[in-house]
């Protein structure tokens, strides 16, 4: 019976290294070469690596936002080197519930949400606060000269765009941006030696939806120190909380030293 067992934990054992190789070989080959399949790979080294998952989310933290100079600081280890997003999270502290129109509709922002019960008016209402606060994640491209929004609905008007952009006489900004959150973000990775390096260090605005973007950022693996801090003082909505979350980005593949 130990024989049996003995040899039923080398074959998991085996299988599980050919996994590791495999999902290695996929995210390192051939997702380099097809840009499509890097998801995929991602998604493939997690789920058979799960200690190295970690990663995926090293911060999700409920951060304060509201007084100024509210600062939040975190360290934190990562063993791959991936592109991230941190991002400013505005989260009601009720339930998920469908709006009328929503169910009438039949349009959900998740699949699973179908599945909640109705908002209370009380519910409705903080939600459509919360969307005025926060304003639309989308973004339209604003000709700085004529100051208005460029509709491109043909491919010339596309390459317009881009030369445009390219001549710094247009810029990808928020149509409704909601109240802007402007915060102090310091980065910094520690080497062998405990010696500290600054990845990044400037001031952002923060705008556009209930998930923003702070930064874009491709870490190396090592240890690192996140120092944020708030510029000025926002009164919030009722009833929401506020978390600063890094996560891999959603295509997030494994870059090599390099890149």
């Amino acid at each position: 019976m130990l024989r049996i067992k003995h040899k039923v934990f080398i074959n998991i054992l085996i299988v599980m290294c050919i996994f590791f190789m495999f999902s290695r070989f996929w995210e390192t080959k051939v997702s380099k070469k097809v840009p499509v399949l890097r998801g995929l790979s991602y998604e493939l080294y997690l789920f058979f690596n799960p200690i190295i998952s970690a990663d995926a989310t090293p911060i999700n933290q409920e951060w304060n936002i509201e007084p100024k100079d509210s600062r939040l600081t975190k360290e934190f280890t990562l063993t791959r080197y991936l592109a991230y997003d941190l991002t400013l999270e505005f989260i009601p502290l009720h339930p998920i519930c469908n709006s009328a129109e929503a169910i009438k509709l039949g349009v959900f922002m998740y699949p699973d949400n179908k599945l909640a019960p109705p908002c209370t008016n009380t519910e409705h209402e903080e939600q459509l606060v919360l969307n005025a606060f926060a304003g639309e994640a989308s973004k339209g491209l604003y000709i700085l000269k004529i100051n208005k929004y460029m509709i491109f609905d043909t491919n010339e008007k596309w390459e317009q765009a881009q030369e445009l952009i390219k001549a710094g006489e247009a810029i990808w900004k928020h149509a409704k941006p909601g109240v802007i959150v402007p915060v102090h973000l310091k980065i910094e990775r520690f080497d062998k030696n405990n010696v500290a390096s600054i990845i990044t260090d400037k001031n952002i605005d923060t705008e556009g939806g209930t998930s923003r973007t702070v930064a874009s950022l491709k870490l190396k693996p090592g240890r690192y120190r996140l120092n944020i801090n708030t510029n000025k003082e926002t009164i919030l909505p009722p009833n929401i909380k506020t978390l600063l979350v890094l996560n891999a980005a959603p295509d997030a593949f494994e870059f090599i030293d390099n890149e």
